[in-house]
């Protein structure tokens, strides 16, 4: 049973379907129709894809003989009796059941996020708000909280094509229209956003 289907089962239900036996079946548990790869955010932030882009079809994924796809959410889990209980209320049976759901990002104790922030993760809920962005600024200004590789990619040149980043502190760099700021560190946080 693969719960979720981010990007990595994606890819073993494409390395599967060219090879599983007669003996091997695969449940797909996932809530929506799509799934969406977070690895083309930066890509879809700087203008080079759509938001429909980024989809995954799980349906196109599982259309293997041995391969189901049950659109629920996995709302429990019992490892003892290898037992996965989706909202609907069925029980499905694992071996193995590694989990894939994906991120959020739950910051609402964060003071002015809800007026001056966007999580990047659920993917969904942040392409929409960043389109409406776009259309209502003519000079995107923009901070990115977090240090990691995708928080530096996305504030960088890729991300945004005139603006570069800053590593620390809550200095920004501005290029044409466009500024942007990678914040690192939880002092900084407050004055980014509020």
């Amino acid at each position: 049973v693969l719960v979720g289907c981010g990007h990595t089962h994606a890819l073993v239900l494409l390395a599967l379907q060219n090879s599983l036996s007669g003996n091997v079946d695969v449940t797909v548990i996932d809530p929506g129709e799509k799934a969406v790869y977070s690895g083309m955010l930066p890509g879809f932030v700087a203008g080079h894809y759509t938001r429909e882009d980024l989809d995954i079809e799980i349906d196109h994924l599982t259309r293997s003989e041995n391969v189901r796809f049950l659109q629920d959410r996995a709302v429990a889990l019992d490892a003892a009796a290898k037992v996965i209980t989706v909202q609907g209320g069925e029980e499905v049976h694992f071996d193995i059941a590694p989990l894939d759901a994906g991120i959020t990002s739950d910051m609402r104790d964060l003071p002015g996020l809800e007026r001056f922030a966007v999580p990047a993760k659920p993917l969904a809920g942040f392409a929409v708000k960043w389109r409406a962005y776009l259309q209502d600024t003519q000079a995107p200004r923009v901070a990115v909280i977090g240090g990691g590789v995708a928080g530096a990619v996305r504030t960088s040149g890729n991300a945004l094509p005139t603006a570069t980043f800053a590593t620390r502190g809550a200095s920004s760099s501005t290029c044409g229209a466009a500024s942007a700021a990678m914040l690192t560190e939880t002092d900084e946080l407050g004055a980014a956003i509020v």
